[in-house]
């Protein structure tokens, strides 16, 4: 029983030690915020015994704030990788555009210079193409 207190005050200083080393200020504050719900949740645990009512209202609120909270984390990501292609597709035609035929020139590039293999690439610019 007592270790799962001891695990979530763990990962309670973790999350407080992780988001106060970051410099991203949405990423810190979401750590921030996770670690106070898994303190509100050993907090609830730690009193279960003696103040039941109090014990469970903190453990909703800990484990609300902590779906809450990943919720948030979802959304994030989602609309990271929205705008992370964004820069690659050309706005009239929907195709990709000539910055991710570089970006995965090179990658290519890359792979082949450190394999030692031999390439060649053709590239055909067509102007006034109707």
């Amino acid at each position: 029983m007592f270790y799962e207190i001891y695990l979530t005050i763990g990962l309670a200083v973790l999350f407080f030690l992780v988001g106060l080393g970051v410099g991203d200020q949405i990423f810190r504050k979401l750590s921030l915020m996770y670690s106070v719900a898994f303190l509100l949740i050993s907090v609830s645990r730690f009193i279960q015994g003696q103040a039941v009512f109090a014990g469970k209202i903190l453990s909703f609120f800990g484990y609300t704030m902590w779906v809450f909270i990943f919720y948030m984390n979802y959304r994030l990501v989602v609309l990271e990788r929205r705008q992370e292609g964004r820069e690659y597709i050309d706005a009239l035609t929907g195709v990709k555009n000539r910055l991710y035929f570089e970006k995965v020139l090179r990658e290519k590039l890359k792979k082949y210079e450190m394999l030692g293999m031999p390439y060649v690439v053709f590239f055909f610019d067509m102007d006034n193409l109707k």
